[in-house]
């Protein structure tokens, strides 16, 4: 397993190049669980955009789009995932 921190200025999507490298990492490792930790505030957003970039990236333009493999968590709810 293992940890990335991604730092910067605001002014740049580093959003774009972490989902770039999942998709790249989920093509790898297809059987790997990825965990995404974003801020408490704003985790159904972030999820939403998450699942949005990850599906254009896969290249499904239209229809649904699921993924078991990505987790989308604040530091909270991954304490309460692992508890």
């Amino acid at each position: 397993m293992t940890l990335q921190f991604v730092i910067g200025k605001a002014s740049v999507d580093h959003q774009a190049s972490l989902l770039a490298e999942l998709a790249k990492a989920q093509q790898v490792h297809p059987d790997d669980q990825f965990y995404y930790l974003v801020p408490n505030h704003i985790k159904f957003e972030s999820e939403v955009q998450v699942l949005t970039r990850l599906a254009q990236l896969a290249g499904v333009e239209n229809g649904a789009y699921a993924q078991s493999g990505v987790q989308v968590l604040s530091l909270t709810r991954l304490a309460w995932f692992f508890l």
